[in-house]
C-alpha cells in the first residue's frame, strides 16, 4: 500500500467551496489528492474528483471515531470505498479522553483499522502527534501497509519549524519512514507565515492541508487571495515525486493489488 504523495486537502461540506465543488478547488490549488467527507459528499462528487484526475479518499472527523460510533464510520467508509473504487480511507481518531477506560473497544478499533489496511490499496491513520495508542495502531496495521499522518499544525501548541518536523519522528519510526504523509495547518497564519511554515515540510513525501471556514460558511483561503497563493505555490520535493507519472500509479496498483479482508 502507498501513502499519498504530493499535496492534498481534507474537504468538508461542499457548500463551503466555490460552486459547491471541493474537487475543483483542490485541482485548482495544485493538489494531487483530496479526502472527501463521507457524510457530506455524494457519490457523484467522489466520481467527479476521480474524473478530474485526483486520487480520492474518504474521511470523517474525530467525532465520528468515538467508542460508540467508530464501527459505523469504518463500515460506511469501507462500503463506499469498495462501491466507488476508491483507493481507501483516512481514519481520524482523536479525543483521547473519550477512549480512556475503553480498552476492549480500543482493541476492536485497532483490529478494524488493520482489517481495512489488509483490504484497501491505501489506508491512513491520523491524529495529534502524542495520541497515546499510536504505536499500537501502527504495530497492527503497518505490516499490512497502513500509513500514518501526524497532525503537525503548531497552532494550539506552537513550536519552531524544525521542532514541528521532529514531532513526526516517532510516527516514522512506528509506521516506517516512507509511510508517513503529515497533516498540515492551512489556517491561523498570515500568507507570509503560511509560506514559511510549509517550507519546513518541502522534503516530506506529501502533506494534507486542513483549512478553516468563515462564519458565513466559506472555505479559507478564498481563491486568488495571497493566502491561496501561499498554498498553491507550495509543493513537495520528495525524491522521485516530480518524475511520477500515470504509469507509475498503474504499476503500483498492479504490484499492490487489493487484498482480501482478514478474518
Amino acid at each position: 500500500m502507498v501513502a499519498p504523495r504530493g499535496k492534498g486537502i481534507y474537504a468538508r461540506d461542499p457548500g463551503y467551496y466555490p460552486d459547491g465543488d471541493p474537487c475543483q478547488y483542490a485541482k485548482d490549488l495544485g493538489c494531487q489528492f483530496v479526502a472527501l467527507h463521507d457524510a457530506a459528499s455524494s457519490d457523484d462528487l467522489f466520481k467527479h474528483g476521480m474524473d478530474l484526475g485526483l486520487e480520492v479518499f474518504i474521511w470523517q472527523g474525530p467525532a465520528a471515531w468515538l467508542p460508540n460510533s467508530w464501527e459505523r464510520t469504518l463500515d460506511s467508509h469501507a462500503r463506499r470505498a469498495n462501491a466507488l473504487g476508491l483507493p481507501g480511507m483516512i481514519c481520524d481518531v482523536e479525543h483521547a479522553k473519550s477512549w480512556r477506560g475503553h480498552d476492549a473497544e480500543l482493541g476492536k478499533l485497532i483490529d478494524g483499522i488493520a482489517n481495512a489496511a489488509a483490504t484497501f490499496f491505501s489506508v491512513g491513520f491520523t491524529s495529534f502527534p502524542t495520541w497515546p495508542w499510536m504505536r499500537d495502531v501502527a504495530a497492527a496495521g503497518a505490516p499490512l501497509g497502513l500509513w500514518g499522518s501526524p497532525q503537525l499544525y503548531g497552532v494550539l501548541e506552537p513550536a519552531a519549524g524544525d521542532m514541528l518536523v521532529k514531532r513526526a519522528d516517532r510516527w516514522k519510526d512506528a509506521f516506517g519512514p516512507h509511510q508517513v504523509t503529515p497533516s498540515l495547518a492551512a489556517w491561523s497564519r498570515t500568507p507570509e507565515e503560511q509560506a514559511d511554515y510549509l517550507q519546513w515540510f518541502r522534503d516530506e513525501r506529501g502533506g494534507i492541508l486542513w483549512q478553516s471556514v468563515t462564519h458565513s460558511g466559506a472555505i479559507l483561503p478564498r481563491v486568488g487571495t495571497p493566502g491561496w497563493d501561499a498554498l498553491k505555490d507550495w509543493n513537495v520535493d520528495y525524491p522521485g515525486f516530480r518524475a511520477r507519472t500515470f504509469f507509475h500509479v498503474v504499476a503500483e496498483r498492479i504490484t499492490h493489488p487489493t487484498r482480501l479482508r482478514r478474518t
